[in-house]
């Protein structure tokens, strides 16, 4: 939630270093959008960042069959 200046410069130092293992790393990146993200301090760059050449998935394309199975 970037709805302050402190927030929003955490959040940017947070989402670069999150981006750099991505592409470091090759592993899934998760990004959460909250309502009002298209309106507060990171609006820019979260669109960036969904405008890029990723493949994006959503809860319902997952699938949670192996960690269903060996829930005891």
């Amino acid at each position: 939630m970037a709805d302050t200046s402190l927030r929003i410069r955490a959040l940017k130092a947070l989402n670069t270093l999150n981006w750099g293992l991505f592409y470091i790393l090759g592993r899934p990146l998760g990004i959460a959008i909250h309502p009002y993200d298209l309106h507060w301090g990171l609006a820019a760059n979260l669109k960036k960042q969904l405008s890029r050449n990723c493949v994006y998935i959503n809860y319902s394309d997952l699938d949670f069959t192996y960690s269903n199975q060996n829930r005891n």
